[in-house]
Formats: structure tokens, sequence, C-alpha cells
């Protein structure tokens, strides 16, 4: 925020003579600071609709549709121990949806009642051409999990042309105990929906898994055959295995990038693959339609990276954002790379194609991004979790230009951090809006309320 003293400058015509007169002072706002139109000096509580018993879970993630508003995802806990998805759409202005949900409350909740607690989670949402509303999330089954998917129309009930209620469940039966677990999805042009996660593949190991569902909820066998595709990653990773989906995305040409963690133990690559549309791998990208980020070539990397998103830039572009480890285990930083087409690290971005950020609050020093989006200048703009303690955190977010610096005209130099309840803020999702607005969804926790929905809106 700048502070500017207006003054008016006053002509008397009898003696032609100038003068000054003194307004008061008048606030002008700048990029990074927060939007004092939305809540409560630009943070907006979003209070669930609670049953006795209930609480709020965790928000996971959201989105914003074509009118503004926000869809933002996460669960419910439930008075029997039990959690559900929950979604709520708020307006642009940061109010309860009246029009959204049978009860016209803002707030739909869906369970898939699959196993004996019954305990789904959504994590990851999309709003496909039709303005329909898909949310994917982990489902507990009888034994182990499953990728659960729920289409809602664009007021909110469930839409029943898809998967005959609304809701799909997708089992990978690739072995061990069943642990599937989605993370990240995305519809295509023709309304198919594609979801990324991390499929159990035996007792010690995971794997990135992708499947493709039909606009009417069922698996596509266009896609590798059956719907579904692990992604079997390097062959010199030694077992265990612990790769993990984490984001997915469609460019231009309608090609499927996924992104996730390729690794074992405490080693962790940035992995990022592209996949023709019949699911088989682009051998235009990286030569094998995979690539493993190790960089190693950067002098103070840790031996873990965890990839958390994608996105594209309008020359095609991947940035791909995620938690590295520095030389302290415990000391994680925001980094941000950019690859070309053909699925090389580009140079001409940051230093040998990445740009890496601590925000070290506090004695953790341990960041860990949650959203990217790129505005309709080129910049990069990142949220995320700035750990201060092991109870204490901030929503973090800072923006980067085009060729992969800090953009000096955002907050302090770049940067900034905002803490919303006494405890913890934790990033979950991010979304410029048609104004240019950048809206961010966080879990935040205080000492009288437990946890809570927040959406935190700064001017761009």
């Amino acid at each position: 925020m700048r502070f500017f003293n207006d003054v008016r400058l006053v002509r008397r015509r009898a003696r032609q003579a100038f003068h000054f007169e003194a307004l008061e002072a008048r606030e002008m706002y700048a990029a990074g600071d927060l939007d004092t139109t939305l809540g409560s000096q630009g943070i907006g509580m979003v209070p669930l609709t609670l049953a006795g018993g209930d609480s709020a879970g965790r928000c996971n993630a959201m989105a914003t549709d074509a009118q503004g508003r926000a869809l933002l995802v996460g669960n419910i806990n439930r008075g029997n121990g039990n959690n559900d998805f929950v979604i709520v759409r708020r307006t642009a202005q940061g109010l309860p949806d009246k029009t959204f949900g049978a009860a016209k409350n803002g707030q739909v909740v869906v369970g898939f009642e699959q196993g004996v607690k019954g305990d789904d989670r959504a994590t990851c949402v999309a709003i496909d051409g039709k303005g329909r509303i898909v949310v994917g999330g982990d489902v507990e089954q009888l034994s182990g999990t499953a990728f659960g998917v729920v289409r809602l129309t664009p007021n909110g009930r469930l839409d029943t042309t898809f998967s005959g209620d609304g809701r799909a469940v997708v089992n990978f039966d690739a072995g061990g105990d069943g642990q599937d677990l989605a993370a990240g999805i995305v519809a295509d042009t023709q309304g198919r929906i594609i979801v990324v996660g991390t499929a159990q593949t035996d007792t010690d190991s995971t794997r990135i898994a992708l499947t493709r569902l039909t606009p009417g909820g069922q698996l596509d066998a266009s896609f590798d055959g059956d719907g579904r595709k692990l992604i079997w990653g390097l062959k010199r990773i030694p077992n265990p295995v612990s790769d993990r989906g984490a984001a997915v995305a469609i460019d231009a040409k309608q090609r499927i990038v996924f992104a996730g963690r390729w690794g074992s133990g405490g080693s962790g690559f940035f992995g990022v693959g592209r996949l023709k549309g019949d699911g088989s791998y682009d051998g235009t990208f990286a030569k094998s339609g995979f690539t493993a980020l190790t960089l190693d070539q950067f002098s103070g990397i840790g031996p873990d990276s965890d990839p958390k998103g994608l996105r594209f830039d309008g020359s095609g572009r991947i940035y791909v954002v995620g938690a590295i480890q520095r030389q302290t285990p415990s000391d994680y930083d925001i980094g941000l790379l950019r690859i070309t087409d053909s699925g090389e690290l580009d140079s001409t971005f940051g230093v040998g194609g990445l740009f890496l950020m601590a925000f070290d609050l506090g004695t953790s020093k341990s960041d860990v991004p949650a959203g990217i989006v790129i505005d309709k200048q080129g910049r990069i703009v990142v949220s995320g979790t700035a750990t201060a303690s092991d109870t204490e955190s901030e929503l973090a977010i800072m923006r980067v230009t085009p060729s992969g610096q800090l953009d000096s005209s955002f907050a302090a130099a770049g940067k900034r951090t905002i803490k919303v309840g006494d405890v913890a803020t934790a990033a979950s999702g991010l979304r410029i809006d048609k104004l240019g607005r950048i809206v961010v969804a966080a879990t935040v926790r205080s000492s009288n309320s437990g946890n809570e929905f927040a959406l935190i809106r700064l001017l761009g």
C-alpha cells in the first residue's frame, strides 16, 4: 500500500495568483496488496453449514468459473468420524452462492460410502466446457482406497448422466493393499475426464497413475486399452519405489501432460511426462515421453524434490512447481522449472531453467507450493505454505517474471506472506480472476475454532 498527499491548485482570478490547499491523505493500492473489497480487508472466511457433530476438514483445491465464482473443495468431518467430499461456491464478492446446491446455501456434500468408515476426501477440482464441475478425490473401500470422481451440474446437483448417480469409482488393482489416491483432474474438449494420482503396486511401492473417463462416467477404453495407465518411471530407481502423481493438464494440441515425484525413499526427482490422446507416450517429448529432472547440476540442492503443480504459457512451455530439498533435510524451498516443448530444461529461464525461492520463516524453513497460475503478461504466480514451526505456518505468495526473476512490482520485492488464523494458514489453490486479481484458497486453523476454509484476494 502506498500513501500520497493530494494537493489542489487554486487560481484566484482577481490577483492572478496561485496557492495550494492540502487535502486528506489517500491510499493508493499496489500489486500484492490485499483487495479490501473482499470480506474483511481482503480475507473472506468460508464457514461450512454443519450438522450436529460435524466439523470442517481441509480445503484441498479450488477453481473459478466464467462468472468469477470460486469453488473450494475438501472434506467435511462427520459426527460419526467419517469424511465426505464438500464443494463450496462463493460469488465474486465472496458471499455464499445461494443458486448452488439443493439446499441453495452454496454448499454440496457428497459421500460414496463404499467402506466401513466411508472416509472420502476431495482433493482436486476442474470445470468442463459445459460449466459442469468435476471433483476428484480418495474414496475408502472395504479394502484400500480408490479414485473417486463426482460431476455436478452448474447449479450444484449431482449429474445423473454421469455414471448414473453423478459418482464414479476407479480401482487400479495393481497390488499391495490397493491404496490408490487421486491428486489432479482436468476435462478435455470432448468432456472426457483425466485424473492423475498414485496407485499402490506392491506392499512397499507406488507408481504414478492416470485414468480417463468418458463423458458418461465409464472407463475410456480408447485410453491405453482399458482407461487406466501406470507410469513405470525409470528402471534405475531401486525398490521400494515411492512415485506419486501430482498434477495433470492438457496442452493446445490436446496432449496430456502430467507431473509427479519419481523416486525411492528419501530421494525424489521432478518427473514430467506427455501422452498422446490414446494414452501412449509422446516420443517427441524427451525422446521417450517422460523425463526425470534430478537437478544434480545445481549447487546447494538436496536429494529430494516433490512436484505439486504445472501450467503452460502462451508459447506452450511447461512450468512445474514443487518443493526442493536443500542441504538440511527439513529445509525445503519452492522451486519453479521451465521445460521446453521437447522436454528439456529451458536455460533462458532463471538459472539454467530453475528459479528457487526461500521464505524461511522461523526455525522450520519448510516452504511447500500449492498452486501456480500464469497471468496475461506471462508472469508466474505461485502460492504455498511457509512453515515456521511444527504448529505455525503462513500463506506464501510470489510473482516471477517471464525471464525467471522475482517481480519487484509485486508486494515487497516480489513476495509476501499472510497469516490469517492465530495458529496456521495452509494454501490449497490459486487462480487469477477476470479482473486480474489473485485469488487464493486456504485452510486456516485458529486456537478457538479449529479448521476453517478461507479465500484471500490480492491485487494483481
